[in-house]
């Protein structure tokens, strides 16, 4: 459980409430004045708009000068993060942050789920700029859930009870990632991961392609590997091509790894540490 505080992005800052009060004290009664020429619900009307007018301009005054939209929250356990087409950089900070090329994004936290999600957003140039979230470091979430559909991720430093990665057709990059379980999915895009993982894997591939560099050790899985179209190579066993489609390493582990592909490739590596943590 973590202690911080909520930070909203447009409040109204000292000089506006003045201006309201100074409407108030001044406007109300000059219209007084004039209520026999101008009618009452007129003068409110136009009182009423003063107001309106003067909180949206403040309020885009504030949007300027702030240029980042930033959450705390002591509630947050668990994090969704889906790129859609936008591009993603997720790592570890001071705090929970979000800041960048925000347009559309949506942020909010709800029964202790922080999302952010760029589905619905509308879309950008290229090369336009990405999307910085950060959490605290060496904090570890239940559920944590990382999604793309054509845009790119980079992650790192995310722990988790539970951890899902689901690439369709962009690319993740991701370091320095732990779970006690994960499940890894990529459609048509690609997946580079150095990760650890103390439970279950489940490592799926469609026609896009992972490389999963892992802290692990071959001995803690027994390791299952299943293709179509597509090659496995887990361990320096292969599974695919002209050889066996489907097969099994058993390791006498507690742990299992279960690796299928359809017509892409999974390459997966044991006992290697990422040596730009």
């Amino acid at each position: 459980m973590f202690h911080c505080r909520t930070t909203l992005k447009n409040r109204p800052a000292p000089l506006i409430i003045a201006l309201i009060l100074i409407i108030a004290g001044f406007g109300i009664p000059i219209m007084t004045r004039v209520y026999w020429v101008i009618p009452p619900v007129l003068t409110a009307l136009i009182i009423l708009g003063a107001i309106i007018l003067l909180v949206v301009l403040q309020r885009r005054r504030t949007a300027e000068k702030t240029g980042i939209s930033e959450e705390l929250c002591s509630d947050i356990h668990s994090v969704l993060f889906s790129s859609g087409g936008r591009n993603f950089v997720i790592r570890s900070g001071k705090r929970f942050s979000l800041s960048g090329e925000t347009n559309g994004v949506l942020s909010f936290i709800d029964n202790g789920v922080w999302t952010v999600s760029a589905k619905n957003a509308p879309e950008l140039p290229a090369n336009a700029g990405e999307v910085i979230i950060t959490f605290p470091q060496d904090t570890r979430f239940k559920d944590a859930s990382v999604e793309a559909e054509t845009g790119s991720i980079i992650l790192d430093g995310l722990y988790a009870d539970n951890m899902k990665l689901d690439i369709h057709g962009g690319s993740l990059d991701a370091r320095g990632i732990y779970a006690d379980n994960m499940r890894v999915g990529c459609g048509q895009g690609k997946i580079v991961m150095h990760a650890g993982v103390s439970g279950d894997a489940v490592i799926s591939c469609g026609s896009g392609k992972i490389d999963a560099i892992m802290k692990n050790s071959e001995s803690d899985f027994n390791i299952y590997a299943q293709t179509g179209m597509g090659k496995i190579k887990a361990a320096g066993r292969y599974f695919g091509g002209d050889g066996e489609r489907s097969g099994e390493i058993n390791n006498g582990a507690k742990h299992s790894m279960q690796v299928s592909c359809g017509m892409g490739n999974v390459d997966i590596t044991f006992g290697q540490v990422n040596t730009d943590e």
